[in-house]
């Protein structure tokens, strides 16, 4: 769990999320409860190209490098990251390699949400759930993520925002 005074930089970087819009005061309310706080190395690698993620970061304190293994061996600098900045938000949404790596260029402060954790709080926003099941056809070239876009259609028959396909045989 995270202090109130944290609160202020999971609310801008949630918001700048395709989904963000889509978040109610009490989707931020949930989240700010299960986002945690903890401290990171210099030289600590965050995210490792290639690997599964699980995990959304957003920087508090300290600056972090975006990093590409190239094909040729080489190694490509993407970005430094500054507090505020955030990364990880496609292991939210997707179960797909990641596709850069992430190191803390300096000791610093990171806040961290487990994506088991988010899934199960915007699950219950059937709009934001919508936004992150496009993202998902999209960044995925159309092959869906089924686990994902079968939780998200029985949200929405759920909710009643979309009729389950006997009803449109029927009608």
């Amino acid at each position: 769990m995270i202090d109130a005074k944290d609160h202020a930089a999971v609310d801008a970087a949630l918001a700048k999320l395709p989904f963000g819009p889509q978040l109610t005061p009490a989707d931020y309310e949930a989240l700010h409860r299960v986002f945690e706080r903890r401290t990171a190395k210099a030289g600590e690698a965050l995210i490792v190209q290639g690997t599964q993620g699980a995990v959304f970061y957003i920087l508090t304190a300290g600056r972090v490098t975006v990093r590409r293994h190239e094909p040729d061996g080489s190694e490509k600098i993407l970005a430094t990251l500054e507090p505020g900045s955030y990364f990880g938000e496609l292991s939210l949404m997707l179960k797909a390699p990641r596709s850069a790596s992430v190191r803390m260029e300096e000791d610093g402060e990171i806040l961290t949400l487990a994506r088991e954790a988010f899934t199960g709080i915007i699950m219950k926003n059937p709009a934001a759930a919508e936004t992150i099941r496009r993202i998902a056809i999209d960044r995925q070239g159309g092959g869906v993520v089924l686990e994902l876009e079968e939780a998200v259609g029985k949200l929405l028959r759920w909710t009643g925002l979309e009729k389950d396909e006997e009803e449109d045989a029927e009608g």
